[in-house]
């Protein structure tokens, strides 16, 4: 946890920073992220009077807005999602919820319209979705690419893996692991 603030602190305080933001302004692109995949959730916690620990897997689908910042040659992404796990067993650990993460992206360019991007970030999955679940909240690691459309479009392709906490039972934990599509536009320049 000491490790995640000393990241985004550090992050932050760069991101602020006068002197970035006094040698040139930088494009923001806000556009629409679509995404799926398989998920798996260790779950630990209490089944009606019985203590019990259950893995259970099911798929997921998010979609919603995101922004994103390029600072050449690093991209950052924020995103607002709607997330929908779909994972029966014993128990059901099917949620529904907002679904918000915050991703540095580095973005290796082939050509002027082609770069292979990879990045790190975090994620929060945020109650109240039903009257059970708590939230949760975790890391991102993504690959992928980025495709340049003229000057004003661009598309984000990525495999992305998550991993944290579950917010049902005790101690639950959840790994994810998908393909997402992004089409943004340019909005302006900060």
């Amino acid at each position: 946890m000491k490790a995640k603030r000393a990241l985004c602190a550090t992050a932050l305080l760069w991101i602020l920073s006068p002197s970035v933001f006094a040698a040139q302004r930088y494009p923001t692109f806000a556009g629409i992220r679509a995404a799926g995949g398989y998920n798996r959730i260790a779950y630990e916690g209490w089944v009606e009077t019985d203590r019990a620990d259950f893995t259970i897997s099911g798929k997921y689908v998010i979609a919603g807005p995101l922004l994103c910042v390029f600072v050449p040659p690093f991209v950052g992404v924020w995103s607002f999602q709607y997330l929908a796990n779909s994972n029966g067993s014993e128990i059901n650990t099917s949620v529904k919820c907002l679904f918000v993460s915050l991703e540095a992206k580095y973005a290796y360019a082939i050509t002027s319209l082609f770069s292979v991007t990879g990045g790190l970030g975090v994620y929060g999955e945020l109650p109240p979705a039903t009257l059970s679940y708590e939230g949760g909240a975790g890391g991102v690691a993504s690959l992928g690419c980025l495709i340049s459309i003229g000057t004003d479009f661009r598309i984000l392709f990525d495999v992305s893996g998550n991993y944290g906490s579950f917010g049902l039972g005790d101690n639950s934990k959840k790994f994810s692991i998908g393909i997402g599509i992004s089409l943004v536009y340019h909005v302006g320049s900060i």
